[in-house]
């Protein structure tokens, strides 16, 4: 199985983030008994074309990658067009907020708090409160 995630905000159409075009890439490759996640990319759009942002994936053994995307996309938004947080951040925030999300059940009970975003970073060697 192969499920794909894109979100392409432009102007005037989707959600709109006037800063820049931004295309989000999120795959979960599955089989009977195996779960890849290959990671997360952002480019960003610039006067000398693209810049590509990307992180690795957590190692997980999923429950439910239902939401998962979704997740993703949430987590970024929240924390990079909200809270101002880094791309390269708000990448690994999300990617974790994903990863947590495919080790519960339910697509929207499975999303994380933040707290737990803290500590599965942490158990990662990611230091949450230095993510900028």
């Amino acid at each position: 199985m192969l499920a794909l995630s894109w979100m392409v905000p432009q102007d005037g159409q989707g959600v709109s983030v006037d800063m820049f075009h931004l295309l989000f890439y999120f795959a979960v490759v599955g089989g009977a008994e195996l779960a890849r996640a290959e990671g997360a990319m952002v480019l960003k759009k610039t006067d000398e074309g693209y810049k590509e942002y990307s992180v690795p994936a957590f190692k997980i053994k999923p429950i439910d990658t239902t939401g998962a995307g979704d997740t993703f996309c949430a987590a970024f938004l929240a924390f990079h067009v909200i809270k101002g947080k880094s791309i390269e951040s708000s990448l690994k925030i999300a990617n974790a907020a994903a990863a947590l999300k495919c080790l519960k059940l339910g697509a929207r009970t499975g999303m994380p708090r933040e707290s737990e975003l803290v500590e599965f970073l942490k158990q990662n060697g990611i230091n949450y409160y230095d993510l900028k």
